[in-house]
Order: structure tokens, then C-alpha cells, then sequence
């Protein structure tokens, strides 16, 4: 018979029980697995938000530089466009008055940066590029890429606000360039074949951008006054005679402010009017020698910064939760926290 060393039997009874996990180590452990996987989801969660809200600073930071190289050119920056009519006629891209008195809320735009930094457009908008497809290679289609413009012209708008050569036409179609060219052409310069060149420098694109996600269609406008915008890989089959908007990382388009001016010169600031009246822009939290006084939001704070007082323009991106709350300035559902704004002189 084999003899059977009890105590060593024993030994390793203990040790495999000792080895074992008992239910209540499983579940701490599962937990503490669990914890740990909630942080470092967190913690990826974060550095992923930064990298996008990073993203789209570099992408405003780009569209200022070039809305800064557009001034050198033609001594202005760009003005705000917006709808004159109806968004049939306008295809908005028509100047809108500035505010006389008071502050606009609503005195911005989603198109200018695309019209007035890329050229997006044809003859019909700018005076420059082919209309249509071109079916010869003829002068006229020869103005193909369509990225770049004409002069703008001391309106801002190839003639929106001041039309030198049809000034009677009506004020729905003033803003065409078709309607504000000499007329000295035996074709229509808009016309899709025509042979005519036109004459004058072409100006732009002033920036690159190398990913066509941020730039999207303007297909009408929401109920609630936002753009409703649609992507190239969409499908849309007159995506390219849309204008076109700049978005943000999140698909949302940037806005562009300006300082009102006087008149119709884009050269003369109306000093009674300034960016820091615009809500939307203010910052949620201010630092020691950045707050001033401007008009009172809903929540009657009129608290504001010095820099958006004295900017000449602004950009803004309503950031992450795509969100923003136009008329109170720290809103309790933090809508306004995670705001994008880009401000210059």
C-alpha cells in the first residue's frame, strides 16, 4: 500500500483553497476593472474633445489670417452677407445692412467666409468662373476653377449696396453681378458658353482648406433661423450651384461678425456699434482686466470683454455640444461654456 503523507495532503488542500477567489474578491475585483476603464474612457473622452475644439481653433485661426489678407487687398473686410428676399433669389449672398442703432443679434453671416476667402461661386455670384459645365473649350469656360473672384468693388458686394450702372433696377436683383457689369459685351457675361473674357485681376482663394468636411452647402434655412446645411457625399445634385459654408469640427457653421459701418463705406466703422453688444461672443467666464460694460443680455448682465469691444471682426463656433443661447451670456444649461471665439482689430 502507498502511504498517504497526511500533512503534506493537508498542505495542499490549504493551498489551493487559499489560491481560489471567493466571490467577494471577484466582484471587487470586476469593479476595480470597471473603475479603471471608466477613467481611462474619461480620460480618452477629454483629450478627444480638445483635439476637436484644437481642430476647429486652427481652422478659425486660418480664416482669420485670410480674412486679414483679404483687408491688405482691398482695404475692407469682408461684409455680411445674408438673404435680401427670398433665399430663391438671394442664394445667400447679398449684403445685409448693418444696424443703425442698437445691437444686432442677428448681424452676421454663414456664407461670407466661403464667398469672400475661397470664391465659391460662378459669374452669377463673383464674375468670375464658367456657369454650368463647359461643353468647348472656349475663352469664357477657360475661367474655370471657379475658387477666386473679381473685385468685390468698394460696396463689398459686386454692387449689392451701390449698383454704378443699373441703378433703377429693384432691389430684389441689385446684388447680381450679371446686373452690374458695363453691359459691354455682345454675350451676357453669365451666360454658360459665352467666349468673352473678363477683364480684372482675379483675387483668392486667401486659404486652403485641405479637407472638404468643412465645407458644406447651404440648402435653405430652419424654422428656427438656423442653416440647413448639406454635405458633398450627401448626394445632393446642385450641391455645387449652392453656396456654400465653412463648418466646424462638428458639422456646424462658423459665424462671421463684423463691426458695423456707416453708409456703404465698409472702410468706416460705426463707432456707436461694437462686437461686444453681440451676446453669443461673450465669454461665460471673464479675467481680471477683461471685463467691460455693454448692453444688458436677458438675465439684465451686461457684462462683457474689452477685446470684443475693440475687434473688427469675430469668428465663433458654438464648439462641442453645438449649441449656443443668443441672448443670455452664462446660461444655466452651459450652452455658452464650450463657445469657439476668435476675435481681431
Amino acid at each position: 500500500m502507498l502511504h498517504v503523507d497526511r500533512q503534506a495532503q493537508a498542505r495542499s488542500l490549504a493551498f489551493r483553497a487559499r489560491a481560489a477567489f471567493t466571490l467577494t474578491e471577484l466582484l471587487v475585483t470586476i469593479g476595480i476593472v470597471v473603475l479603471l476603464l471608466g477613467v481611462l474612457s474619461a480620460v480618452v473622452g477629454v483629450g478627444t474633445k480638445r483635439a476637436q475644439m484644437a481642430s476647429t481653433s486652427f481652422l478659425m485661426s486660418s480664416l482669420s489670417q485670410g480674412i486679414e489678407t483679404f483687408r491688405g487687398d482691398h482695404g475692407y473686410v469682408p461684409p455680411v452677407l445674408g438673404l435680401r428676399d427670398s433665399f430663391a433669389n438671394g442664394q445667400g449672398r447679398d449684403v445685409l445692412v448693418p444696424p443703425v442703432t442698437g445691437a444686432n443679434q442677428n448681424y452676421y453671416s454663414v456664407t461670407t467666409l466661403a464667398e469672400f476667402l475661397l470664391g465659391y461661386g460662378d459669374r452669377l455670384s463673383d464674375g468670375y468662373g464658367g456657369v454650368g459645365i463647359p461643353a468647348t473649350n472656349t475663352p469664357g469656360s477657360r475661367e474655370t476653377p471657379t475658387l477666386g473672384f473679381r473685385s468685390p468693388t468698394s460696396d463689398g458686394c459686386w454692387g449689392a449696396i451701390d449698383n454704378p450702372w443699373l441703378t433703377t433696377l429693384p432691389q430684389s436683383v441689385r446684388g447680381y453681378f450679371r446686373y452690374r457689369n458695363p453691359m459691354r459685351m455682345s454675350t451676357n457675361p453669365f451666360a454658360s458658353g459665352n467666349t468673352a473674357l473678363l477683364e480684372g485681376r482675379v483675387y483668392g482663394p486667401y486659404i486652403d482648406l485641405k479637407d472638404e468636411s468643412s465645407l458644406a452647402g447651404l440648402a435653405g434655412f430652419n424654422t428656427d433661423g438656423s442653416p440647413n446645411l448639406v454635405m458633398q457625399d450627401q448626394g445632393v445634385a446642385n450641391f455645387d450651384a449652392l453656396p456654400k459654408v465653412i463648418v466646424d469640427y462638428w458639422g456646424k457653421a462658423i459665424h462671421y461678425y463684423r463691426r458695423p459701418y456707416l453708409g456703404t463705406d465698409l472702410k468706416s466703422p460705426n463707432l456707436q456699434l461694437n462686437l461686444g453688444d453681440i451676446i453669443a461672443l461673450r465669454p461665460t467666464q471673464f479675467r481680471e482686466t477683461e471685463t467691460a460694460i455693454g448692453i444688458a443680455d436677458a438675465n439684465n448682465d451686461a457684462s462683457t470683454s474689452s477685446a470684443l469691444i475693440g475687434a473688427t471682426f469675430a469668428l465663433f463656433s458654438a464648439g462641442p455640444d453645438k449649441r449656443f443661447n443668443g441672448v443670455v451670456r452664462a446660461d444655466s444649461d452651459l450652452f455658452n461654456a464650450d463657445n469657439l471665439v476668435e476675435t481681431a482689430r
